[in-house]
């Protein structure tokens, strides 16, 4: 098979799915030994050889992380071909993802971030994030009775 420049490897997509394993487990306030204990049949070891993308991930294995998480599985994955300008590199996603869960609103902007990432229409998304950005520039007035 032919790589193209917009398909992610499969080194790459093992990579994103370690980081989204740790991201999703720190979201949810585990530590590696609490979530080896809800999976039941793994050891801390393993996991954080997932973690740390030492080991792959199998598909079931994956499966039943997300359950546990309470995460759909198709968030572990990176976007579809990641072809729009508008997808984060995984460097950039990184950053943000270091800024939702450290910074003073990090609740507040992971809820804006899930929302947004759960409308599928192209056009209405971006009409979420113009309205956004509006209230930022001070175009949008609003009662705050």
């Amino acid at each position: 098979m032919i790589q193209t420049p917009d398909q992610p490897t499969k080194a790459s997509v093992d990579a994103h799915v370690a980081q989204k394993i740790r991201y999703y487990r720190q979201r949810a306030g585990l530590t590696l030994n609490h979530l080896a204990v809800l999976l039941e049949d793994i050891s801390f070891q393993q996991l954080q050889k997932y973690e740390s993308g030492a080991n792959r991930v199998s598909s079931s294995r994956l499966y039943q992380i997300a359950n546990v998480l309470s995460v759909p599985i198709s968030n572990f994955f990176p976007r579809a071909a990641q072809v729009s300008s508008n997808v984060l590199s995984l460097s950039e996603e990184k950053e943000l993802e270091s800024l939702v869960m450290e910074g003073p609103f990090s609740k507040e902007v992971f809820t804006l971030m899930s929302s947004c990432m759960q409308i599928e229409d192209h056009d209405r998304r971006k009409k979420v994030l113009d309205l956004c950005q509006n209230l930022v520039d001070g175009f949008v007035e609003f009662d705050e009775d």
